[in-house]
C-alpha cells in the first residue's frame, strides 16, 4: 500500500524511515531489505551508549541495513539548536534547561483562544506570528549544534532534522540555511533522505553493527526515551486491535483466496478498504494509547469498521465454499455443520456450535455424524426458542421460528487450511424411544472431567482450584504441579502514557488468601468450567500532595471462568473485572518456579530471548523497564519443562525476578490522561477518565504446560491454536465438486509459522507467506489441492527471487534458513 501510494506522487524514496516507534522490532532490517531498503532510521530503542549515529543493524537471519539515529537530539536537532534562537528569538540552546517552552499574553502577537465554558480547554493560537531573525546568532548555535552531533557521529555527514508536532513549515527556513552556509566554515545545504544515505555510506567505515531489536534504555539526552512501557497503555485499543487483525489477515483474506481459486470475484477493493481502516489504527500516538479520548473513539470507530467488513468477507468466502461440497445425502430435518480450519496442519479439538431447527417443543437432543458415518460424541450447553431474522434475495425480511441449541462436540483432524463436513439430526424425546420427556442433560453415564471437589482432569492436566481462586496445575505427562498459579496483583500508579511510576508510598495488593465463591458451571466428558468470583478491595484513587493511594476503599469484583476440554494440553481462562477505581495495574500472576536466566516471547516474525535480571541504570534519564513486549505469548523453561502463557491482544508481560520466576501479564494500567498538545502536560484532558480504563473489561488467556523449552513445546502452535479458535457453518445439502472433507493447503513442519494467504498483487497467482522462528533450517513443502503450474520465491514487493522445485504437480518443496520471513507465489495449472 505505502509504495502504490507513493506511485501517485512520482514514487517511493528507498529509504526506511521509521523515527517514532516505541523501539524497534528485530526483524525490521530483514522487513526493510524484503521491500528494497538499505538503511533504517529511528531513534527510540538505540541509545548513544549503544553505538554511533550511524551504524549497522542486523536482524536475526542475517539481514543488514545501514542504521541511522539522526544525531543525539533525533528530530528535533537543527530546530532546537538553530532554528528557534535564530528565526523566532528563543534562547539559545546550551542544556535541557534552555527549552523555552514557555509564552505569556504580552509576548504573543495577536494570541486567540475559544473561552466559552463549552470550549476553553482548547489550545491558544497565535495568528499573526512574529519573525524575530537575528543572523548573528547563527555562528555561535551552530557550533553548538555540530559539537553535540559530533559526540556520536561516525561520519562528517550530519543531518540537521528539523521537526515539529504540529509545526508549519516557516519561509525562513531556506534563508537560514543561505545564511548559515555563509556564515560557518562547514557545506550546508537543503538535501533529501536519499542523498544523506548515500552520503554516509560512502564514508562509512568499519561500522558498529547492533543485532535484533532495539529496546535500550536512554543513559541521558532528550526526546530519544524509548517509553517501552506504552505496550500497557491504552489496552483496550490493543486487544482490539488483535482482534481485528487477526480476523482480517488469518481468516477474511486467506479464505477470500481460496473462493477464489474457486472461481469467486476476489474481493480486492473490499479487503483494501479493511486494511486502509487498520493503517488508519496505528499511527504511533495513536495505538500506542497515547492520544486524546476523541482520538480513542475515532480509533475504536476504524477498529470496527475493518473488522465488519473482514467478516462480511469471510462469510461470503464460506458462503461460496459451502455451495460447493457434495453433499447431497441430507434429508428433511437434518442440517450440515462444516467445521473451518485457518491454520495449515490438522486439528482436533472440541467445536462449540449454535445450531437452529424448526421450532418442535419436543426436541430432546441431537445426533452427530461425521463424513465417515461415525456418531461423535457431544454435549448440550442449553436449548432455547428464538425467532431468527432469514435473508431471502427475492422476498422481504422473513422470520425463522426456531430450537436453537448451543453444543459441544470433538471435532477430530480437521483438516490442513481446510474443512470437515458433519451431519446434525434433531430428536423429539419420542424419536430417542422415550415414553415421556426425560429431564434434558439428565446424566446417564457418570464421565467427567470433574474428578473431585473443584477439581478438573484429563488425559494430560489436572487443574485442583484452591481456596482463594489459585489454581494448582499438574502436568501429568511431565510429572510436575504448578502451584498458586492465577493470583491477581494491584500497585498504585502516578505514571502516564510513557512512564509507568509507582507511588512513594504504595503497597502491593495482591488476592492471595483472600476467600474465592468457585461454582462449577459446567460438568461434562468434554468439557467442565468453574467460575470463580473474588472481590478485592483496592484504593479509590491516587492522592499526589500524600504521595500514595487514597485511604478509601472499593469493591473491584473479579470473574474467572476456568475451562478443560478433553484432550486439551491447556487451561483456558476468560476473567472479566469492573474497574471501580483509578490510577492503578492490575496483572495476573503466574508463578512456575523454573530455575532460568531467561524467557522467550512471540514477537513480530520472531521469538525473542530476553534476560530476567535487569541491568544497573541508577541515575539514567531512561531505566531499563521490567516489563516487556509480547504477541500471544510469553514463556518460561528450565530446558526440561516449561509454561506459556498464551494471550488473546494483551501486549505486556514480565518475568519477575525471584525465585518463583512469576510470569505477570498485565491487564490493565489505569492514570490520569494528560493532553499531549500541552507542553507542560499539566493540564488534564477535556474527558480524563479515558485512560482509567474505568468500567467492565473482559480478558481471555491461557496456561500452557509444555516439555522443553518453547520450540520443543510447540508454544507457537499451541498459541495459534487458542487464537484461532474452529470456525462452524450451518448449511443446507446438495451436489457439488469439493469432497466433504477438504485440506486447502497444508504447511509442513510446524515449525513454519503461517502469516498471510492472498491474490498476488498482478492478480494472477497466490501469495503464500510464512516465517522460520527457530534457529535452524527448515526443511519442508507447501502442498495445495489444485495443480500448480510452478511456485517462485518473491521478496516482500512480489518481485522474482528463484524457480522453486515442485516435488509433484500440488507440493512445493522449501527449505527456509533461519529466522527467514520467506513469501512464495503459487501459479495454478491453467
Amino acid at each position: 500500500f505505502g509504495h502504490k501510494t507513493c506511485e501517485l506522487f512520482g514514487g517511493a524514496m528507498p529509504v526506511g524511515y521509521s523515527p517514532t516507534g516505541w523501539g524497534q522490532p528485530s526483524q525490521m532490517p530483514q522487513i526493510w531489505k524484503g521491500f528494497g531498503i538499505d538503511s533504517a532510521s529511528c531513534y527510540r530503542g538505540i541509545a548513544t551508549h549503544v553505538v554511533p549515529a550511524e551504524f549497522l543493524w542486523e536482524a536475526p537471519d542475517g539481514s543488514t541495513v545501514l542504521g541511522l539515529r539522526f544525531g543525539t537530539h533525533p528530530r528535533y536537532g537543527f530546530g532546537i539548536y538553530v532554528y528557534r534562537p535564530v528565526v523566532l528569538g528563543r534562547k539559545i540552546y546550551r542544556s535541557d534547561a534552555d527549552q523555552d517552552t514557555g509564552m505569556t499574553w504580552t509576548q504573543a502577537n495577536f494570541p486567540f483562544h475559544t473561552c466559552d465554558e463549552d470550549s476553553y480547554k482548547s489550545d491558544y493560537f497565535e495568528l499573526q506570528p512574529v519573525v524575530r531573525y537575528d543572523k548573528s546568532k547563527i555562528a555561535e548555535t551552530m557550533r553548538l549544534f555540530i559539537e553535540e552531533q559530533l559526540t556520536s557521529a561516525a561520519t562528517p555527514h550530519i543531518n540537521a532534522i528539523h521537526g515539529f508536532d504540529s509545526g508549519f513549515p516557516n519561509p525562513y527556513e531556506l534563508q537560514l540555511v543561505l545564511d548559515t552556509a555563509k556564515e560557518f566554515e562547514y557545506e550546508i545545504f537543503v538535501s533529501t533522505l536519499p542523498d544523506y544515505v548515500q552520503a554516509v555510506k560512502s564514508e562509512l567505515k568499519n561500522p558498529k553493527k547492533v543485532i535484533g531489536e532495539l529496546r535500550y534504555p536512554v543513559k541521558d539526552g532528550l526526546y530519544t526515551q524509548t517509553f517501552g512501557v506504552m505496550v500497557s497503555s491504552g489496552i483496550p485499543i490493543k486487544k482490539k486491535n488483535f482482534l481485528v487483525e487477526w480476523e482480517l489477515q488469518k481468516w477474511a483474506e486467506p479464505f477470500a483466496t481460496i473462493a477464489w481459486t474457486l472461481s469467486k470475484d476476489y474481493p480486492a477493493s473490499f479487503l483494501e478498504k479493511a486494511w486502509k481502516f487498520l493503517f488508519q489504527a496505528h499511527p504511533h500516538d495513536t495505538i500506542g494509547g497515547c492520544a486524546t479520548n476523541r482520538v480513542f473513539t475515532d480509533t475504536m470507530y476504524r477498529l470496527n469498521q475493518c473488522e465488519d467488513i473482514a467478516k462480511n468477507i469471510l462469510r461470503e468466502s464460506f458462503k461460496h465454499i459451502v455451495l460447493q461440497i457434495n453433499n447431497p445425502d441430507l434429508k428433511g430435518k437434518e442440517a450440515a455443520l462444516v467445521v473451518f480450519n485457518n491454520l495449515p496442519f490438522s486439528r482436533s479439538e472440541l467445536v462449540s456450535a449454535v445450531v437452529d431447527f424448526d421450532q418442535n417443543p419436543d426436541f430432546q437432543d441431537v445426533r452427530i455424524i461425521d463424513s465417515k458415518g461415525r456418531e461423535i460424541e457431544h454435549a448440550l450447553e442449553y436449548v432455547d426458542e428464538e425467532k431468527i431474522p432469514f435473508y431471502h434475495p427475492f422476498d422481504r425480511l422473513l422470520s425463522f421460528s426456531a430450537t436453537r441449541v448451543k453444543i459441544h462436540f470433538l471435532a477430530e483432524n480437521i483438516p490442513a487450511f481446510g474443512y470437515r463436513t458433519f451431519k446434525v439430526t434433531p430428536y423429539t424425546f419420542k424419536e430417542l424411544g422415550y415414553s415421556f420427556r426425560p429431564v434434558r442433560g439428565e446424566r446417564r453415564e457418570f464421565r467427567s472431567l470433574v474428578t473431585g471437589v473443584n477439581t478438573m482432569e484429563n488425559e494430560h492436566l489436572k487443574v485442583k482450584i484452591n481456596p482463594d481462586g489459585t489454581l494448582d496445575v499438574t502436568d501429568k505427562k511431565n510429572g510436575i504441579t504448578y502451584k498458586n498459579m492465577h493470583y491477581f496483583e494491584d500497585v498504585g500508579e502516578c505514571g502516564n502514557a510513557w512512564i509507568h511510576a509507582m507511588p512513594t508510598f504504595d503497597k502491593v495488593i495482591t488476592s492471595l488468601g483472600h476467600p474465592a465463591q468457585i461454582s462449577k458451571i459446567m460438568d461434562t466428558p468434554l468439557k467442565a468450567s468453574f467460575k470463580i468470583e473474588l472481590v478485592m478491595r483496592l484504593p479509590e484513587f491516587y492522592d499526589p500532595f500524600r504521595e500514595r493511594r487514597s485511604d478509601h476503599l472499593r469493591d473491584f469484583p473479579i470473574v474467572s471462568i476456568v475451562t478443560l476440554t478433553k484432550n486439551a494440553r491447556r487451561v483456558d481462562i476468560q476473567t472479566t473485572i469492573d474497574n471501580t477505581v483509578k490510577d492503578h495495574r492490575f496483572r495476573a500472576m503466574f508463578p512456575t518456579h523454573l530455575k532460568t536466566s531467561v524467557s522467550h516471547a512471540e514477537s513480530i516474525f520472531d521469538v525473542i530471548e530476553r534476560p530476567i535480571k535487569l541491568p544497573e541504570c541508577k541515575d539514567w534519564v531512561e531505566p531499563q523497564p521490567m516489563t516487556t513486549p509480547q504477541v500471544s505469548f510469553a514463556d518460561v523453561s528450565n530446558g526440561k519443562v516449561g509454561v506459556a502463557i498464551i494471550n488473546e491482544g494483551l501486549k505486556e508481560y514480565e518475568v519477575v525476578d525471584t525465585p518463583e520466576r512469576t510470569i505477570a501479564l498485565t491487564l490493565m494500567r489505569g492514570f490520569e490522561m494528560k493532553s499531549f498538545s500541552r507542553v507542560d502536560r499539566k493540564d488534564p484532558d477535556p474527558e480524563p477518565n479515558g485512560r482509567q480504563n474505568l468500567g467492565v473489561h473482559r480478558y481471555r488467556y491461557a496456561i500452557y504446560p509444555h516439555k522443553g523449552d518453547w520450540r520443543t513445546g510447540e508454544v507457537f502452535k499451541e498459541a495459534y491454536i487458542h487464537n484461532s479458535r474452529l470456525r462452524a457453518v450451518e448449511c443446507g445439502g446438495q451436489k457439488g465438486t469439493l469432497p466433504k472433507d477438504c485440506s486447502f493447503m497444508e504447511i509442513t513442519p510446524a515449525d513454519l509459522i503461517i502469516s498471510a494467504v492472498k491474490q498476488s498483487e498482478d492478480g494472477n497467482a497466490l501469495i503464500v507467506r510464512f516465517f522460520n522462528p527457530t534457529d535452524e533450517t527448515a526443511t519442508g513443502s507447501i502442498r495445495f489441492f489444485k495443480p500448480l503450474a510452478e511456485a517462485i520465491l518473491v521478496n516482500l514487493l512480489e518481485e522474482p527471487l528463484e524457480q522453486l522445485r515442485l516435488n509433484d504437480e500440488h507440493t512445493v518443496i522449501l527449505k527456509v534458513p533461519k529466522k527467514k520471513i520467506m513469501t512464495v507465489k503459487l501459479i495454478l495449472r491453467e
